[in-house]
């Protein structure tokens, strides 16, 4: 590509003011204009520069709009041996897990003689986690594909047991377009995870136990059990499947898609390069409010699990969001209300509570 072509589409699209050679591209100030057209034509111009190898950002400089067209830089391929061996390890992780959640049923079902297969409920844990997980990264996937992205396989983390793993992570090689594109990056894995562990919860309770009280007081005195922060969506589905007896003793069914939900809340922390970082990102333009919002969910998070604290605090100081290549132009208003809405539904129908 010319730079006379590229002025040329660029003179197509926005009222120039001034422009200029730089390193490897061209920089041009242009006049600010209705936000939506804006939005819409830099798009364009993202579109036409990228099938030339060459990438634009639009940002601000004092009180001058700038577009800085430059050549694409060579990113590190993907290495799909290294996200290969992850999602075989963390499927050994989570069906270990499993094993271990499901003996452990097991031999306390057992003072109460109540049949139960270790085996299966191993296999319906692991089956469980991982259709939260996967279903999760899909949507991720489908939004990149939406944008123009590729679809590489996610990074799985194995964990340590009785959860087997944190999620998974796509390191994406497509920088977001703009804050439209960070709304659809972060809200679609939470809603197609969240509609999985929903189901998942719900058969899980259904095959869950009620044991007496004072065999459940005397399981967690012991040490045999430990009570886990439910989900507030779980607690509605508990007291919609109506009044028992006694306390609810888990399945390793119900306990994936508790796990699951509570990642789901994590990942929708508006911290870092999470989920809810790439939404509250979208939802709000300054600095300092975003920062006083994750500061907030930091704060949230201590007092639910000071070790989920630190662990957040990690990626808000080591990992912070890289702005988008449109970083003049807000969301668009129907991304803002149906985003902004499904966002606060889902993270608040994850909430653990204690």
């Amino acid at each position: 590509m010319t730079f006379d072509e590229l002025t040329v589409r660029v003179h197509s699209l926005f009222a120039v003011k001034d422009y200029y050679l730089v390193p490897d591209g061209a920089e041009y100030i242009v006049a600010e204009e209705n936000e939506d057209k804006m939005r819409e034509n830099f798009l364009s111009l993202m579109r036409f520069c990228q099938e030339r190898g060459y990438i634009p950002r639009m940002f601000r400089y004092g009180n001058e709009v700038h577009i800085r067209v430059i050549r694409y830089p060579i990113i590190q391929g993907y290495n799909w041996k290294r996200a290969l061996l992850l999602f075989l390890a963390t499927i050994g992780t989570v069906m270990f897990s499993g094993y271990l959640l499901s003996s452990g049923t097991a031999k306390l079902l057992s003072e109460l003689n109540v049949p139960f297969d270790i085996t299966s409920q191993a296999i319906l844990y692991s089956l469980g986690l991982l259709l939260i997980l996967g279903i999760h990264e899909a949507g991720h996937m489908i939004s990149k594909l939406k944008w123009g992205g590729t679809t590489e396989l996610p990074y799985f983390i194995p964990f340590i047991p009785p959860w087997g793993t944190l999620g998974a992570v796509i390191a994406s090689r497509k920088i977001p377009a703009n804050r439209d594109e960070l709304m659809d990056l972060g809200i679609s894995g939470p809603v197609a995870g969240f509609l999985v562990a929903l189901v998942v919860s719900f058969l899980g309770i259904m095959t869950s136990s009620y044991v007496p009280e004072d065999v459940a007081k005397r399981w967690t005195q012991s040490g045999e059990v430990s009570e886990l922060p439910m989900p507030l969506v779980t607690v509605i589905m508990e007291r919609m499947l109506g009044s028992h007896e006694g306390v609810l003793l888990l399945s390793p069914l119900a306990i994936s898609g508790v796990i699951g939900l509570i990642i789901t809340f994590l990942n929708l922390l508006p911290v870092s390069q999470l989920d809810g970082g790439h939404v509250i990102y979208s939802l709000i333009r300054d600095d300092k409010k975003r920062m006083i919002v994750s500061l907030a969910s930091l704060m949230l998070a201590f007092m639910i699990s000071p070790a989920m604290a630190l662990f957040l605090a990690f990626f808000m100081i080591f990992l912070p969001h890289p702005p988008p290549l449109d970083e003049c132009t807000g969301i668009s208003r129907r991304k803002k209300v149906i985003g902004g809405l499904a966002y606060a539904f889902i993270l608040i129908m994850c909430l653990p509570i204690p």
